[in-house]
Order: C-alpha cells, then structure tokens, then sequence
C-alpha cells in the first residue's frame, strides 16, 4: 500500500505536473485525477488523499533510503510497472 501511495504522488508529480511540485492548472488537476481514479479503483481517492499521496513522494523521493530499495528491488519496479491507471 504504501508502494501504490509513493507510486500515485510520484505520477501525479511527474507525469501530470511536469516534475513540478505543483501544477500550475491547481486543483482542477487533483479533481479530474480524483474522480478517475475513484472510477476505476472504488474508494479511497479524494483530493485530500491525493494531495498527502503527492506530499509523500515530495517529501521521501529523495530520502537516500528510497533510492537505495528502488535501485535494489526488483520487487519494487514490477509494483510500479503493475499499476499503471488509464489517467
């Protein structure tokens, strides 16, 4: 679960804003992400659930710990690879 949390701030970091630690575009953003991931994944996807997701992966993507599992862990890549949501 915690894999799957880092993963979704990661994307919404990434791949939604650009590596930017925030879009310019704001809540509109977390909104649409919201109501596509509720949609395909059930509950437990609100905005303020993505926001704290997105504030973890800030916050521990560069914590030396992470590097070394992500850089050590096969496990850890097919995780990222499996959840690949439709957004």
């Amino acid at each position: 679960m915690v894999q799957t949390y880092f993963e979704i701030g990661r994307m919404i970091v990434e791949e939604e804003q650009g590596g930017s630690e925030r879009a310019e575009y704001g809540k509109g953003l977390l909104n649409s992400v919201a109501k596509k991931l509720t949609t395909e994944f059930g509950k437990g996807f609100s905005v303020t659930n993505l926001k704290q997701m997105r504030q973890f992966y800030l916050i521990y993507a560069q914590s030396p710990i992470v590097k070394a599992v992500s850089c050590h862990s096969e496990k850890s890549q097919t995780v990222s690879d499996e959840f690949n949501p439709n957004w």
